[in-house]
């Protein structure tokens, strides 16, 4: 059923048909986000009080003087603040800074928290009405423009049953990305979300044609495949003379069909084994991080991320690229969250990729346990230098060999592989001990190496661009660029 998020009328209406058999699923919406919590709402403000306190905040951490002055900040705004009754209106000194960045980095936790919960129990009642096979969903689009997804609905959304069938759509066709394993790369968000309950997995597959090659779509379906997805869904097929956009012209058209029935039967050959399929764990695991998906955007959201903007989506950017480095060096990659790591679930896993410049403290700490169990960890450019209230983070320097940083050359705005990347000049070299060079794209950190680091690569004028260093039974890289950022644009055609 699209869409409703009334389960007690859809359930309701389908046990009058007679048709609860044959239902499989509720589609709450098409790419959806979160409800807003008011700040005026007396329930949800004693219930953002009570979500503090089991989490050990109090209003001194926050930097306020009592529990009166802690509500929900919906924006990162001083305005806002002062016109809920945050902070009073002549509060003018350094601590507002501090103070409205913790607040509001647990305002978005807790409507994360709150949105999911009022999701699952809608999905608990469709259940009660028409049993444990009726599955709840939404399309959570979201890729546009940075394929850069919300880690609340692909993956916190599945692991606390707000909905139990995990859906989203490719769409990469008309997208500026280098390579396409991205959608490869979003359905792992999405295997990320629906490994803890083990939920299905559904895609548009989009044939969209003129526009997406059958080549292209072909090549889609099978790693969509390949990352567990049970359910692939061409979306629509008419010809052009039905619709806008969503279709296969009948002028061309014909190899696109042929590519869809191609799937079809090369499901049909392998659905037996297929379908009871799980994937095993990857060796090697990619973080990704809400506290990093927050504050590189200046907690105002990716539509922020402008020409020159302080807000940028590089370090998004420079994950997915190092994710299409490991897939083309033949390794399987899992997407982790900060809390996989903080509830031990990287012991399945042999080495971690981290990219991001923010990282919850409590993860910093489990990192450095696990590595000193054996773990291999890589981080590059900037790197978990600071917390989830944006503020310094020194808990990895010891493990990773780094010091202090000397100097930090930050992108800013929008990166796209096949917009801004291919148009980069170099910020500096990077070179090898063995004499192997590359560009340093984007940003460049120069930091102090630590005594007992040993320095694997140099800039240009001498000073530590890499180090390795050993930390118990394990292993940390630091890498004061985005490696991956000069491995894609090798691989572009460059203008002239």
């Amino acid at each position: 059923h699209h869409h409703s998020q009334d389960p007690e009328a859809v359930g309701r209406k389908i046990l009058e048909l007679g048709t609860a058999a044959e239902f499989h699923y509720l589609s709450y919406g098409d790419e959806i986000g979160l409800p807003a919590v008011r700040a005026d709402d007396p329930a949800a403000l004693a219930e953002f009080r009570a979500f503090l306190k089991a989490a050990g905040v109090t209003p001194e951490a926050l930097g306020l003087a009592g529990e009166d002055q802690v509500k929900p900040l919906q924006s990162l705004s001083a305005a806002v603040a002062v016109q809920i009754g945050v902070i009073p209106a002549e509060r003018r000194d350094a601590s507002v800074d501090r103070t409205l960045k913790r607040l509001y980095w647990h305002s978005s936790r807790f409507r994360a928290h709150k949105g999911i919960e009022q999701f699952a129990a809608k999905t608990r009642r469709l259940r009660e009405l028409l049993g444990a096979e009726a599955n709840t969903s939404a399309n959570l689009g979201g890729m546009h423009p940075f394929y850069w997804v919300h880690q609340s609905s692909f993956i916190e959304a599945f692991r606390h049953n707000a909905m139990t069938l995990a859906w989203t759509e490719d769409y990469d066709y008309c997208q500026p990305e280098a390579s396409r394993l991205v959608a490869e790369f979003l359905a792992g968000y999405l295997k990320c979300g629906a490994r803890y309950n083990g939920q299905r997995m559904m895609m548009y597959c989009m044939p969209h044609y003129a526009g997406q090659s059958p080549e292209h779509l072909l090549q889609n379906a099978v790693l969509e495949l390949g990352q567990n997805v049970k359910d692939l869904d061409w979306f629509s097929i008419p010809p052009d003379g039905f619709t806008t956009e969503n279709y296969v012209n009948c002028r061309g058209g014909l190899p696109t069909f042929r590519v869809m029935r191609r799937v079809s039967d090369m499901a049909a050959a392998v659905e037996d084994w297929l379908e009871p399929a799980r994937p095993v764990d990857a060796a090697v695991a990619l973080l990704l991080s809400e506290a990093s998906d927050v504050w590189e955007v200046g907690g105002q959201g990716q539509g922020a991320v402008q020409p020159g903007s302080e807000p940028t989506n590089a370090f998004q950017e420079e994950r997915k690229s190092t994710y299409y480095a490991l897939r083309h060096a033949g390794f399987r990659v899992d997407l982790v969250t900060e809390q996989d790591v903080r509830e031990g679930r990287l012991s399945a896993h042999r080495a971690l990729y981290v990219g991001g410049e923010n990282m919850e403290r409590a993860t910093a700490a489990a990192l450095a346990d696990w590595v000193a169990a054996g773990g291999v960890l890589y981080a590059s450019a900037g790197a978990a230098r600071k917390d989830e209230y944006d503020e310094p983070l020194d808990a990895l320097d010891a493990v990773l060999g780094r010091g202090a940083r000397t100097d930090y050359a930050r992108y800013r705005g929008p990166l796209r592989c096949k917009i801004e990347l291919p148009f980069l000049r170099p910020l500096d070299t990077v070179t090898a001990a063995g004499g192997a060079s590359f560009p340093a794209l984007a940003t460049r950190e120069r930091f102090l190496a630590a005594a007992d680091a040993e320095v694997l690569a140099r800039f240009a004028d001498g000073t530590p661009a890499a180090v390795c260093r050993r930390h118990g039974k394990g292993r940390a890289y630091y890498v004061g660029v985005m490696p991956a950022e000069a491995w894609v644009k090798k691989a572009l055609q460059m203008p002239k």
